[in-house]
C-alpha cells in the first residue's frame, strides 16, 4: 500500500472533454432540428438529456487523477483506486501514436480538436498520443495515457524508475544467459525474435521504434527483422537502450525521455 504523500500529480486533460462536448452538441441540434421539423414533444428532453450526459461526463472525467509516489504509483477515479509499488511492477508495456492520425480517425472534429492541442504545445510532444500501461505481479495494470495534462512528463518520470529498478537484473541477464523481454531475447552477441535464427548483433543495422513500430534490422537487408508494434515488447524503451550500450542505436540521434528511439 503507498503510504507516502504524492511527488507529482496529474489531472485530465480537457481534450477528450471538449470532443465529447463538441459530439454531444451536435448530437442534440440533429435531435431538437428533426423533433421541430416532425413536432415531436420528446426531441426536445432527448436533446437535453444529451446534454446533461455530458455534463455528468465532464464531472466523472474531471475526477480522475494520477499521482506519483515515492512507492510506486495511483491512479484515481470516480470508479475506485488503482496503485503499484515499484517493487511489485512485472512489466510495462509502452506505445506512441501521431495525434495527427488519430485526429482523421476521429474525423473532422478530432481534426479541429487536435489542431487546437498542437496550437498550445509545441514538439514531437504536441502531436504524439502515449500510452503505459504498467502490470503488477498479480496481473493488475494502470494505464497512463495522454489524457492526463503532463502525459509527457509523467510517463518520463515513472519510466526513469521502473528503469532504475530493472536495468541491473536485466544487464546482468543479458551478460549471461541472455534477457526475455516476452517473444524477443537478448544477449551480449546476439538477438532472437520467437523461433528464428539468432541474429549477431554486429550485423543488425539498428533498432528503433517508427511510428507504433519496432523495427529492428540487418544491415544491407530490405525487410526488417522484427517488425512488431512496440507494446507487443515488454519494457521496449529499456530494451532498445540496452541495445544501444552494445553498439545497436537507432538511425538518428534521440535524448532520454519518452519518445527516445521513437521515429515519427
Amino acid at each position: 500500500m503507498i503510504l507516502s504523500p504524492p511527488r507529482e500529480t496529474y489531472r485530465q486533460s480537457y481534450t477528450i472533454r471538449i470532443l465529447l462536448t463538441l459530439l454531444a452538441i451536435g448530437g442534440a441540434a440533429t435531435v431538437y432540428l428533426i423533433g421541430a421539423e416532425e413536432q415531436s414533444a420528446a426531441a426536445p428532453w432527448i436533446a437535453a438529456a444529451i446534454i446533461a450526459i455530458d455534463v455528468i461526463l465532464w464531472v466523472v472525467i474531471g475526477k480522475t487523477l494520477l499521482t506519483i509516489h515515492d512507492e510506486g504509483v495511483r491512479r484515481v477515479s470516480i470508479t475506485g483506486m488503482k496503485e503499484i509499488e515499484w517493487h511489485n511492477l512485472k512489466e510495462y508495456r509502452y506505445r506512441v501514436v501521431n495525434s495527427n492520425a488519430a485526429g482523421v480517425h476521429a474525423g473532422l472534429i478530432g481534426i479541429l480538436v487536435m489542431a487546437a492541442v498542437n496550437r498550445t504545445a509545441g514538439g514531437r510532444k504536441a502531436t504524439s498520443n502515449f500510452y503505459l500501461q504498467l502490470v503488477g505481479q498479480d496481473g493488475a495494470s494502470l494505464w497512463v495515457t495522454s489524457s492526463f495534462k503532463g502525459a509527457y512528463d509523467a510517463i518520463g518520470t515513472i519510466l526513469g524508475k521502473v528503469h532504475d529498478q530493472f536495468r541491473a537484473r536485466v544487464a546482468s541477464e543479458i551478460a549471461g544467459a541472455g534477457a526475455a523481454f516476452g517473444p524477443l531475447r537478448l544477449s551480449a552477441r546476439e538477438m532472437q525474435w520467437k523461433e528464428k535464427e539468432p541474429v549477431p548483433l554486429s550485423e543488425l543495422a539498428y533498432a528503433e521504434i517508427a511510428g507504433s513500430t519496432l523495427q529492428i534490422k540487418k544491415s544491407g537487408k530490405f525487410l526488417s527483422v522484427v517488425s512488431v508494434r512496440s507494446d507487443k515488447v515488454p519494457n521496449v524503451l529499456l530494451l532498445l537502450e540496452q541495445m544501444e550500450k552494445l553498439g545497436v542505436g537507432a538511425r538518428r540521434a534521440n535524448t532520454v525521455d519518452p519518445l527516445a528511439h521513437v521515429r515519427s
